[in-house]
């Protein structure tokens, strides 16, 4: 049953916005959705062309999803650089991460700000690499440590940014293919069978 929930939310989200658009908003792909889980129970998810559609939900059980409602464009009202929404994160901070390392904060009250780049922000030459992957820590901010933001580069890097450190900004942290086992020679099930014939 817990597996089948997110699936079926976003199922709901795509149906919902496909729909609800038709007339007014380009209905291109939802590239990233996320849910915050504060007393109002707010998602957000934003589409290729830079929409974001938000959603509240009820309070109790089955948390039943108001309409989504389109706040804004990123791309025409923050200005942000023309480059592929990679992710979304809601919570201790709300920000879109875009492919070039650019962050888009506060756009759920319908304004919105940049929030930086990470490359910048890090002290680090892009060298050629784009950012696919962008979340956040959860278990912390229920136990206590503070929410921590993780993004992470086509080439492997990975870069945190820790919201209530006091120091701030986001730091390189290492690249995961430092430590990949020495690769080896892996062979198909049909390879296996050719051979054993």
């Amino acid at each position: 049953m817990w597996r089948a929930m997110p699936t079926l939310f976003i199922g709901l989200a795509i149906v919902s916005l496909t729909s609800m658009t038709a007339g007014a908003q380009s209905q291109d792909q939802i590239v990233a959705i996320s849910q915050c889980c504060g007393a109002y129970g707010q998602a957000a998810a934003v589409t290729a062309s830079g929409d974001v559609f938000v959603s509240t939900h009820g309070p109790q059980e089955p948390f039943p999803p108001n309409p989504w409602t389109f706040v804004l464009n990123i791309y025409e009202s923050c200005g942000a650089p023309g480059s592929d929404v990679v992710g979304l994160v809601l919570g201790a901070a709300n920000y879109v991460l875009l492919s070039d390392g650019s962050l888009v904060s506060g756009f759920l009250g319908g304004g919105c700000s940049s929030g930086g780049n990470i490359f910048a922000d890090a002290g680090r030459s892009p060298g050629g690499q784009r950012f696919v992957c962008f979340g956040q820590t959860a278990e912390g901010i229920a136990h206590g440590y503070p929410p921590f933001l993780y993004a992470a580069t086509d080439g492997g890097d990975i870069y945190r940014n820790c919201l209530e450190s006091g120091q701030g900004g986001w730091r390189f942290i290492g690249n995961v293919r430092d430590n990949l086992p020495v690769p080896t020679e892996l062979k198909t099930w049909g390879r296996i069978k050719a051979e054993r014939r």
